[in-house]
């Protein structure tokens, strides 16, 4: 049975994901600037809000984990301790522990990890650290000026019955409280932290009535101030126990007794006394205390009105009577109503985007079904007022599936810039391993990619940034003697261009040694000296993508063992990507990864061989032309043409699927000019067919991988379209063209 942490699960892993890597960033912003207060704030405020989600959902281990970091956080906040690389060091490995929790808990397993040695080790560093505490004189000097009374703070409203309810618990020996409970404003899912303290009050007292309700406190847009009022046997101080969380600076409990005025009886509030939460900044305890300073004096010198407004009088007991204070939710104190803010998003799972991703492709499916139905109607009707309704009915119902497809695939897309960020703490840990000081720089964050690339694209930058650190970057002995900066430089870099995103992995290390290659390439049996002597040098370069293909002289358990470069060309492929490298031998080396923007509906161009239809990916189309078959010139075994004074290299389809074409001898040849890379080839097809927004379907799901085929797509008239795979084509071309060319020259030296 899989381990669930109930309701909440989904909801704690999404915000615990987010806060470690809003940690894990400030973090690395606190190792560049020890001093920068506000950065130790923003730690402290997420490592708050990663413990009471984890207590809220019942890892205890894992939230008292959060409450040591907090500890050790408080002394640098409070000045007691200074960020040292230990205490970085440390801190991380925090992060690291509780992602491995999180992992654990989302693959369903319920999490065995012990975290207790990492307790240990941060609470050992408090107690060799000394603190100092920040003196009380502060606030007592902060107290002078009267304290102005938070704007803002529900109303307590009390109808009759609920003032009788109340005069009952207080007759029968119970004690009455109002209870005013401060979240810090920047803290996550406020509901949250005011569920946990209703339901702490409820473990010792009857919950009179809350402000806003019960129903309310469910609500994203809670406040940040709720009242409860509470009939309790316990003292103040546990009143203020149970109420007392993270990420709550303040809390104001106050009694509520019976009293008589001028031969009135009703109910009066009794001195507020303000506690402050254990986990407020120091800032926030310098305003509570001069809240508790004002509030003694205000005690001590009642005014009549504030006396006047504390009766409640028993006249009417259906008559709703405002106890104190403005500002109601959703009301100001002037009567004027406020604007609510509403929620502008809502997070949705991915499953149910593809689901609706899928329907949208088969709604364009349908659709471009209705234009064959309209041709073959325009034939044999002589209605042309029906034909030309129902032409304009199609093309309204075409601008709908388009719009609806174009808004499915905007909400896919995701800034790439938060894949990118996680990988500033790999290049840390890297450099400080290997001994090298490198920099990360990011670009283009803000580039948006499809969810299902984002979601497979950190594997691919992972190892390209494993092996730029490793690999590429030099050493600082080397980079000084070569007249290099000591800090060594890697930048990841997004953009967008035409149809396409391009994400760029560059370092101004030693780059790729070409000479290296080839005979690595020579001594694996994947060349001849021959061979490579034809092959341009960024085709040698692609050599480091085959599987076991390493120029490492020492193998690390980072790299070396030509895995990781195999990976990315695998990953990438899948993605109906492809890489470039770009490199020159002591300058650097760049890895340019370009991916289609939408995976599910791409343009295509439409070609027939005899009956069949197959689709061009039009992302992978450069021109069309039509040729003669005198326009073919042989070389070495294989077919090419002279296109504008460039040597292009022919493949006809008929003979790579294996079957006849329908042209004649004398027959005008349409050929479509298709690239990969640095790559490219004319395409011989029997027909032209256009252009047409294809659906497509995975073949491996549904079949299984075949050579030179990326997928299927079903057509309007319901006929079934294989979808080729340019890249594996023109690879394909690429070694037979070798072959072909070692026969020759084999054939050539016994003549």
């Amino acid at each position: 049975m899989a381990f669930s942490l109930g309701e909440y699960q989904d909801i704690f892993l999404e915000e615990a994901d987010e806060q470690l890597q809003e940690l894990n960033q400030n973090l690395l912003e606190l190792e560049k600037n020890p001093e920068n207060l506000e950065i130790i704030n923003n730690i402290f405020r997420a490592a708050h809000s990663l413990k009471s989600s984890a207590a809220f959902v019942g890892l205890n281990e894992l939230s008292d984990l959060a409450h040591m970091m907090e500890n050790l956080l408080q002394g640098i906040r409070d000045g007691g301790m200074s960020v040292t690389s230990e205490i970085i060091d440390i801190i991380f490995r925090c992060f690291d522990e509780i992602h491995n929790v999180i992992d654990t808990i989302a693959s369903g397993e319920k999490p065995e990890q012990s975290l207790q040695w990492l307790i240990d080790d941060i609470q050992t560093i408090c107690e060799n650290t000394s603190k100092t505490k920040q003196p009380k004189k502060k606030a007592a000097e902060a107290a002078a000026p009267r304290a102005k009374k938070d704007s803002g703070i529900p109303r307590t409203m009390l109808d009759g019955e609920l003032r009788r309810r109340i005069r009952e618990g207080i007759q029968s020996g119970k004690s009455c409280y109002e209870v005013t409970v401060y979240i810090e404003e920047m803290a996550q899912m406020k509901w949250v932290k005011a569920q946990l303290v209703v339901s702490n009050l409820g473990k010792i007292s009857d919950i009179v009535v809350t402000f806003p309700s019960i129903e309310d406190l469910n609500d994203d847009e809670v406040n940040n101030i709720f009242k409860a009022v509470i009939l309790t046997g316990s003292s103040i101080e546990n009143v203020w126990r149970s109420a007392n969380l993270d990420l709550i600076y303040r809390i104001d409990v106050r009694p509520l007794v019976i009293a008589r005025k001028d031969d009135k009886i009703g109910l009066q509030f009794g001195e507020t006394r303000t506690f402050s939460g254990d986990f407020a900044a120091p800032g926030r305890r310098q305003e509570n205390a001069a809240i508790q300073a004002a509030a003694a004096f205000d005690a001590e010198n009642p005014s009549d009105d504030e006396q006047m407004d504390s009766i409640e009088e028993d006249e009417d007991e259906h008559e709703t009577l405002d106890v104190i204070g403005a500002g109601v939710r959703g009301e100001k104190p002037d009567g004027e109503k406020r604007k609510v803010s509403m929620l502008k998003t809502v997070k949705v799972s991915i499953d149910k985007l593809d689901l609706l991703l899928n329907n949208v492709g088969e709604l364009v499916i349908a659709n471009s079904g209705f234009y064959k139905l309209y041709e073959e109607m325009r034939k044999i009707s002589e209605e042309k007022s029906i034909i030309n309704e129902f032409k304009s009915r199609m093309e309204q119902m075409s601008r709908i599936a388009k719009d609806l497809q174009s808004g499915i695939m905007k909400t896919r897309m995701v800034p790439i810039g938060q894949v990118f960020s996680r990988f500033k703490r790999l290049v840390r840990d890297l450099a400080k391993e290997f001994g090298k000081d490198v920099e990360l720089t990011i670009k283009g964050e803000e580039t948006e990619l499809d969810k299902k690339v984002i979601d497979s694209i950190g594997e691919p930058l992972l190892h390209l940034l494993r092996n730029a650190v490793d690999h590429g970057i030099e050493s600082v002995e080397e980079r000084k003697k070569l007249g290099k900066s000591e800090l060594a430089h890697i930048t990841m870099n997004a953009y967008q261009s035409g149809n396409q995103i391009f994400v760029e992995v560059s370092d101004d290390g030693k780059g790729l040694n070409l000479d290296q290659i080839k005979r690595k390439a020579i001594e694996r049996g994947l060349a001849t000296p021959e061979m490579l002597s034809a092959m341009d040098d960024a085709d040698i370069y692609n050599y480091i993508f085959t599987p076991g293909f390493s120029t490492a002289e020492k193998v690390t358990d980072i790299s070396g063992r030509g895995v990781g470069m195999n990976v990315v060309k695998e990953i990438v492929s899948e993605l109906n990507g492809s890489v470039i490298i770009e490199t020159e031998w002591g300058m650097g080396t760049r890895f340019v990864l370009s991916f289609p923007i939408t995976l599910a509906i791409i343009p295509a161009i439409m070609v027939k061989i005899r009956h069949e239809m197959y689709a061009i990916p039009l992302t992978d189309v450069i021109e069309t032309i039509k040729i003669s078959q005198s326009d073919i010139t042989t070389i070495e075994g294989h077919e090419v043409i002279n296109l504008r004074g460039e040597i292009l290299s022919l493949l006809r389809l008929s003979r790579f699927i294996r079957t006849e074409s329908a042209l004649g001898p004398d027959d005008k040849m349409p050929v479509v000019v298709v690239g990969f890379g640095s790559r490219k080839i004319g395409m011989i097809v029997d027909y032209l067919e256009g252009k047409q927004e294809i659906v497509i379907k995975s073949l491996e799901q549904n079949y299984k991988t075949v050579e030179g085929l990326a997928g299927a797509s079903i057509l309007g008239d319901g006929s079934i379209c294989l979808i080729l795979d340019i890249s594996s084509m023109i690879n394909r071309v690429i070694a037979d063209q070798d072959r072909l060319s070692k026969t020759d020259k084999k054939r050539h030296g016994r003549a």
